[in-house]
């Protein structure tokens, strides 16, 4: 395959690191979704992605039995960042 086989990203999940390096408290994924303008289908799976390529965790929200909150991986912050910039796509989905 490719030489970049499981680094590259999509541009969701660009805008997804984007935001989060925005938001450093984190966001919940209906947030996320809200500010993406995609649905929470794409970004469960965008979250997901980056899950598995180390850049994001998903953490229980305090008082919140079903709630998770994405926050970026704090090793991987200068990743992200290098990553965020490659996906320079605007974010709200044209609205």
């Amino acid at each position: 395959m490719g030489r970049g086989r499981g680094r590259g990203l999509t541009p969701t999940q660009g805008q997804v690191l984007a935001l989060l390096r925005a938001n450093p408290d984190g966001l919940r994924l209906g947030a996320l979704a809200e500010q993406l303008g995609v649905t929470a289908a794409t970004t469960s799976d965008s979250v997901t992605a980056l899950q598995r390529k180390g850049l994001v965790t998903k953490e229980p929200m305090a008082g919140d039995g079903r709630g998770v909150i994405v926050l970026l991986t704090p090793d991987r912050h200068s990743r992200s960042r290098r990553s965020s910039r490659l996906a320079r796509l605007p974010v709200g989905g044209g609205r």
